[in-house]
């Protein structure tokens, strides 16, 4: 019989779970600090939702998306970022009548990518949407999130950021005639999909990552040419606000985002340690989403980060109970029911301490390797004998000391041994 593996870009999670878990808590401890709630959005959605926010020339609606028809021909589509969803369910929920709204969201996206280094085809984000808001208070406070961030994880020194203003419609406009007519000569050489491009999106040749159009792109006009004198001022007091908070970045006049709702303020956080995806962080304005979903315009940022990029800078942390791990075990069958329900009377009383109780017998001296190989801090010994006696062997695995106490002293003892640090 085949063995069954799992799809390619997909993948497992196991060595690394103590690292997600902190980054997890750091990310959510931020987001909470900030006045964020959380919400969760489904992993499947109407395939217009995506179409009409991300854009349908864009890489991700035109080849990358898992797509597919539902029992009642219905096309729907897995996540492939959390934004539009956000939107989409502010929209028909109702959550902006009364108020603004803060939300974070943690969770997978999916997107049919080759799949390679700081790139899958399952993939998670954390993401913070800030919605009801103008610019440009709520996207500087955006980036001192950030910033916090990796000040958490010690990652300050590993990310750098850049920014670009991409202005509004009417600046995009005029920009997108400069590049259309500049890449004009060019058009024949590109391919396919860059041609529909240049015709219907021109700024997402800006995005390519095919290396004629990288070069191309060196020499390309810049839009901080059409900028109007109110979003100079913007632009101004953006980076005035970034100097005050202490947040370092460099101006990237050709930087776009892969996606066609953003307007105002992008920006990007990149790290060199992770080659060709160094992007680890990414996000700006969308004022224009919620109209292009139906809505009337609403000010709106937000951002995600990739969780796996940042595992990947973050490295293996330790389990945060390696040292506090006890092992119950016994020879005997006889005592197995007695040992279950001491180790349920130890978790009760001692909650900061992990329990794990092996719930089967063996000969000691294998049950005991098992537990050094499982990095436990002790093991709790009863025996039929001890068992009689009222009392259990504890051994400390460092020292290889052990020593018989009573049932009743067990909690003590283990205080001595392994002192709580929490």
């Amino acid at each position: 019989m085949t063995t069954l593996k799992s799809i390619r870009g997909f993948h497992d999670i196991h060595e690394t779970i103590p690292t997600w878990q902190h980054v997890e808590q750091v990310m959510k401890k931020l987001a909470a600090q900030y006045g964020y709630e959380e919400i969760r959005t489904p992993m499947l959605e109407d395939s217009r939702l995506f179409e009409r926010s991300i854009g349908a020339t864009s890489d991700i609606v035109h080849k990358e998306m898992y797509t597919f028809c539902d029992k009642n021909e219905q096309s729907v589509s897995l996540r492939p970022e959390g934004t539009a969803a956000v939107v989409r369910s502010c929209i028909e929920n109702n959550l902006l009548y009364s108020q603004p709204r803060k939300y974070y969201y943690l969770g997978s996206m999916f997107r049919r990518e080759r799949p390679q280094r700081g790139r899958l085809r399952q993939f998670h984000q954390f993401g913070l949407e800030c919605l009801g808001y103008e610019e440009p208070y709520a996207d500087v406070e955006q980036l001192c999130i950030i910033q916090r961030l990796w000040e958490a994880l010690d990652l300050h020194e590993k990310i750098t950021l850049e920014i670009n203003y991409i202005g509004n419609h009417d600046t995009r406009q005029r920009y997108t005639t400069a590049l259309k007519a500049y890449y004009k000569e060019h058009v024949d050489s590109m391919s396919e999909i860059d041609q529909i491009r240049w015709h219907e999106n021109t700024l997402r040749l800006l995005d390519s990552k095919a290396p004629a159009l990288v070069e191309l792109n060196k020499n390309a006009p810049t839009i901080d040419h059409y900028y109007t004198n109110e979003e100079r001022s913007t632009i101004e007091l953006i980076e005035t606000l970034c100097k005050e908070n202490k947040i370092k970045y460099s101006i990237n006049r050709r930087l776009m985002r892969g996606l066609d709702y953003y307007s105002g303020l992008i920006y990007e956080w990149k790290s060199e340690h992770l080659g060709a995806q160094s992007t680890v962080c990414g996000g700006g304005r969308y004022d224009q989403l919620f109209n292009q979903l139906g809505a009337q315009r609403t000010g709106a940022c937000g951002f995600s980060v990739g969780i796996e990029r940042l595992i990947e800078l973050t490295g293996t942390l330790p389990s945060p109970m390696k040292n506090t791990v006890v092992h119950l075990i016994t020879p005997s069958e006889k005592t197995l029911p007695k040992l279950m329900s001491l180790a349920e009377t130890l978790r009760s009383l001692m909650a900061n301490h992990q329990f794990y109780l092996h719930p089967q017998c063996g000969k000691l001296g294998n049950m005991i390797k098992k537990s050094v190989k499982m990095k436990a801090g002790i093991v709790i010994i009863l025996g039929e004998e001890e068992l009689n006696q009222g009392v259990v062997t504890i051994k400390r695995l460092s020292t290889q000391q052990q020593k018989t106490v009573k049932i009743d002293d067990i909690q003590h003892t283990i205080n001595e041994i392994l002192p709580c640090t929490e």
